[in-house]
């Protein structure tokens, strides 16, 4: 099998470092399992995974790079070129931010995926796309709206896929048996 390495830099774009936190970790997303590396000034904000299977099932994993909200800063750039995803985060000016937590869960309410966060101003639209986790469906696929002038949370479930459900209107495969869903019916 094909193995790749991928290296993950954050950039700052501030007037003052000392507003950085002390190390950050980012979160590689993709493959079997989620991975970590801790960013530091003393790595140089980079760090890197190595021996990673680039195809699964005959097709190519699609990685990405998620980080937790970092007070003060906003995500502005995000570029991935040869193996190496660069992050840009610029420092705020204004107190108007607030944070987005989106948390992934199963029913039982143990945790799914990695809590999403951002900082966002009030107004700012936003639209999170629910992680991919084999075996489960998300309840929730799209999480989208206004930010409000507060913290918001949101909490997504995940459900086990037991065979395959088929939307009349979508034909799409949802999960659960072979039964057939209507616009308006409700499962429970």
């Amino acid at each position: 099998p094909e193995m790749i390495d991928l290296t993950v830099k954050k950039v700052w774009k501030d007037t003052d470092d000392s507003a950085r936190p002390g190390r950050l970790t980012m979160t590689l997303h993709g493959g079997d399992k989620d991975q970590t590396v801790v960013l530091s000034a003393g790595n140089r904000w980079t760090g890197t995974i190595t021996g990673l299977y680039r195809y699964s099932g005959g097709k190519e994993i699609q990685y990405t790079w998620t980080e937790p909200a970092v007070p003060g800063y906003k995500k502005t750039g995000e570029k991935t070129e040869n193996g190496t995803t660069i992050i840009t985060n610029t420092q705020q000016e204004t107190d108007d931010q607030y944070t987005l937590t989106i948390h992934y869960v199963y029913p039982d309410g143990r945790q799914a995926a990695p809590d999403y966060t951002a900082d966002l101003a009030s107004g700012a639209q936003y639209n999170v796309a629910s992680p991919v986790i084999d075996g489960y469906l998300a309840l929730t696929q799209l999480v989208s709206g206004t930010m409000p002038a507060e913290d918001v949370e949101i909490t997504v479930i995940y459900i086990p896929v037991m065979g395959e459900i088929i939307s009349r209107d979508a034909g799409a495969p949802l999960g659960f048996g072979r039964i057939h869903i209507d616009t308006g019916d409700c499962l429970e």
